[in-house]
């Protein structure tokens, strides 16, 4: 006998019919933003989401704004959907979302395109001068310009700026995290929408937005908001396997970007700046190999060295330390994340290592701020002696620094 009052939800999401709850049927449904999960009652093509510019009547506009509040305002962390990401690209493992409790948030203050008209404003006039990789004129102009034809690149936009905003504004650092959070949510959706078939006309902004996603990574898993050494860990790790992702979109339609508006990504004009500290790198790694123990890890311990030493060897920019950052993960494989999730001392001594390149950049980029010292630290509370004694310079380079 069915209950009084009780209506039978016969068109829930997936999500919801996996986990057996009742679904709302809103788009997305109510329990997927709770979440922060991939609603399968949103628009299938990244084209269709236009989520950020709400068309429909006011007065629903308005009711969906009051209902999603009461389900972002106390989010729990939970993974983003990166490993159902079907493209090659993007492997297995996710990417870590930490978030944290909004306080106060009130209803008009919930998604909408008043504060979103706030947040590019913001990303064209602050945000984008702050980012690397490519002329400011790209990051403020080119790089928006067709980001009404791809949602998912325009929520990701917005996600950089909210999460840029919470790190210049500590007091309203929650609320801006939780905007942030929702775009980028939004942003992986559609990429996963349109990352399976990678076209010359998709090409200019997947890259474009899975660019902005690296950042939005480091920015998500913000040292600040871990509360475990462990958590530490495996952030860096899936940021490791996002940024072969961006790579892998990047291999397969490089000569389509290189002739468009993105190319500038790539026709850096070469600089020959000495580094004191990849000149000091050159000289410890071979070092550190020379050390390790001969085992079944050595060819994945040697590889790793050798991409390191290749991607500063590559390092002919303005920024040389920030390209090492960004390239060196480019060249891990499988079998070394694996060691790394895993946390064999030798793949933890070459990070540390990288930890040093990766808190010179931080000094320059807020969105990489503390990510070196963290990291670091956590590794040395991870290893045992004698493995503690191969990361005594980068240790002490970077509490000199």
């Amino acid at each position: 006998m069915a209950r009084i009052g009780h209506k039978k939800s016969r068109n829930g999401c997936s999500r919801c019919k996996e986990r057996r709850v009742k679904c709302d049927e809103r788009r997305p449904c109510g329990a997927c933003v709770k979440l922060h999960d991939c609603c399968s009652l949103l628009p299938s093509s990244g084209k269709d989401d236009v989520s950020f510019i709400d068309q429909s009547h006011p007065d629903a506009r308005a009711k969906r704004r009051k209902e999603t509040v009461v389900a972002v305002a106390n989010p729990k962390p939970r993974r983003a959907n990166l490993a159902e990401l079907s493209h090659p690209v993007f492997v297995s493992e996710p990417f870590t979302l930490v978030t944290q409790p909004v306080v106060g948030l009130q209803p008009e203050q919930a998604f909408n395109w008043a504060m979103d008209l706030g947040l590019m404003n913001h990303y064209t006039s602050l945000t984008s001068g702050t980012l690397p990789g490519a002329s400011l004129r790209v990051w403020q102009s080119e790089i928006p310009k067709e980001a009404i034809s791809y949602p998912f690149r325009m929520h990701q936009i917005l996600a950089v700026s909210a999460f840029h905003l919470a790190n210049l504004q500590p007091s309203q650092s929650q609320v801006h995290f939780t905007q942030a959070l929702q775009h980028q949510q939004h942003a992986i959706c559609g990429i996963n929408a349109e990352v399976s078939n990678v076209t010359s006309g998709n090409c200019h902004a997947l890259f474009a937005a899975s660019s902005l996603l690296f950042i939005g990574a480091f920015a998500a898993s913000t040292p600040a908001l871990h509360k475990t050494r462990q958590s530490e860990m495996d952030s860096i790790v899936d940021i490791f396997t996002l940024v072969r992702g961006v790579n892998g979109i990047l291999g397969s339609s490089k000569e389509d970007i290189r002739q468009g508006s993105l190319g500038d990504f790539m026709d850096c004009v070469p600089h020959r700046i000495e580094s004191e500290l990849l000149t000091l790198l050159r000289e410890k790694l071979p070092e550190i190999r020379r050390s390790f123990p001969a085992n079944s890890t050595q060819a994945l311990a040697d590889e790793a060295i050798a991409g390191l030493l290749e991607s500063i060897d590559r390092a002919l920019t303005t920024t040389p330390e920030l390209t090492v950052a960004i390239i060196w993960p480019m060249t891990l494989n499988d079998g070394f994340l694996a060691l790394l999730r895993g946390r064999h001392p030798a793949a933890l001594v070459i990070v540390a290592h990288y930890c040093t390149v990766l808190h010179a950049a931080g000094s320059d980029y807020w969105f990489m701020r503390g990510w070196g010292r963290c990291i670091a630290t956590a590794i040395a509370e991870c290893l045992a002696p004698p493995w503690k004694e191969y990361i005594e310079w980068p240790l002490a380079y970077i509490s000199e620094a």
